[in-house]
């Protein structure tokens, strides 16, 4: 569920840049007053910053984890990596987008070989688990605060922008039609991080909770056990991403 709405909120705002040329904000900029857009500016700003801090502190750690640098190295070498990517769209938007697909083939391709290589896995149990259920108690409000934590709000704003200067859709006869184009990317794309995702429950389902293992609480010990209980590769897979 989260998934499928993250592609339409994302589809949505990626029409709104094809279709008229301007991306969110500077819709937002002829439509509304200044204070509003203050406000909507500071909004995007926060959500923002508290999503690249998670994945800033992320990289910090895989760092740590796979080559022992201490964190505040990490720290800067993660910020400088940053720096170079976003410099690649200013020489095109394919350079850029080949840089993230590359990092995203390195992170699908860690947890894919940690899904296959743990085993024991009951896969028709996995299957049923795909189906969406509420079993009560706060389940729903889990549910919710899942679907709200995949569908960041600064990507409604980022995704009108990064499609307006690529293509353009006042042709009606053009084919495929741009929106198409960039709806099946959307289902590609987040269709893999579900993925993703789903690889990274069922290795902690079948690594750490079924034999009991429920005081694995951090990342360093996560690291640790999954090199003592199925090798260092394993542990290497695990940092990388």
């Amino acid at each position: 569920m989260a998934n499928l709405m993250a592609v339409l909120v994302q589809y949505l705002t990626s029409k709104t840049g094809l279709a008229t040329g301007q991306s969110l904000p500077e819709l937002c900029r002829q439509r509304y007053g200044r204070q509003v857009n203050i406000v909507l500016w500071l909004q995007a700003e926060v959500v923002a910053m508290a999503t690249d801090l998670a994945e800033f502190v992320g990289a910090a750690l895989g760092l740590n984890l796979v080559f022992g640098i201490p964190l505040l190295p990490a720290g800067l070498i993660t910020a400088v990596v940053a720096f170079l990517i976003l410099a690649l769209e200013q020489r095109g938007y394919r350079r850029f987008e080949l840089a993230i697909i590359a990092l995203l083939a390195l992170v699908g391709a860690g947890f894919i070989y940690l899904f296959f290589t743990i085993g024991g896995q009951d896969y028709t149990q996995l299957a049923a688990g795909l189906v969406p259920h509420l079993g009560g108690g706060d389940t729903l409000s889990l549910t919710v605060g899942i679907i709200g934590a995949t569908v960041m709000p600064h990507v409604v704003y980022l995704h009108s922008a990064l499609q307006k200067n690529r293509v353009s859709a006042a042709d009606p006869t053009r084919t495929p039609h741009p929106a198409h184009i960039q709806q099946v990317g959307l289902l590609i794309g987040l269709g893999f991080a579900g993925l993703v995702n789903l690889a990274m429950l069922c290795i902690a389902a079948a690594l750490f909770h079924k034999p009991g293992l429920t005081d694995i609480n951090d990342l360093g010990p996560v690291h640790d056990h999954l090199a003592t209980l199925i090798g260092g590769g394993a542990a290497l897979a695990s940092g990388s991403p």
